[in-house]
């Protein structure tokens, strides 16, 4: 097993079907949240992100909300289901 900080990075395999669609929703979420005028780091004047854009922040973004739910779930699960 990779880890990273104590962080699983081969993760396809301890998220189960809903957390899956959970990381999906989430990006959606924050990638169409870019394209408002409510974005200003990413704003560019009156033109909307081009798709180049966005894919090249699809990745990075998945991974980051991957990292965030995999150390939330070593965090907030109770130590008598942890794996010893």
């Amino acid at each position: 097993m990779n880890t990273l900080h104590g962080v699983n990075i081969d993760n396809q395999n301890t998220f189960n079907n809903k957390d899956e669609r959970d990381i999906q929703k989430k990006l959606q979420s924050i990638l169409d949240n870019l394209d408002s005028s409510a974005a200003l780091s990413f704003y560019n004047g009156d033109k909307k992100m081009d798709e180049d854009t966005k894919n090249l922040l699809h990745i990075p973004l998945e991974n980051s909300i991957r990292l965030a739910k995999e150390r939330a779930k070593q965090k907030f699960t109770p130590n008598k289901y942890k794996n010893k």
